[in-house]
């Protein structure tokens, strides 16, 4: 059973990784048609973006816990899901 589960997963995100480079292929191919310049991220601005995220998730994880109701409940799994 946990093999089944784990080679599922594998499968998953195998399939997740190759869309997404497929996904990031065809972007570049539409900005270079339409003659797109995307200007570099800083290292900072990276950073910052990413903690004010991680703090969102924490706090929204804090807020809602499963079984408090059904709307919460759903709001929850579809967030992680």
């Amino acid at each position: 059973m946990a093999k089944k589960v784990f080679l599922l997963e594998t499968g998953i995100f195998v399939l997740v990784q190759v869309l997404g480079i497929f996904s990031a292929l065809r972007i570049l191919e539409i900005l270079e048609v339409e003659k797109i310049s995307m200007e570099p991220v800083s290292f900072w601005h990276f950073i910052f973006g990413f903690a004010i995220a991680t703090l969102f998730i924490f706090f929204l994880t804090k807020l809602w816990k499963p079984g408090q109701g059904k709307i919460k409940g759903f709001c929850f799994a579809a967030f992680f899901f």
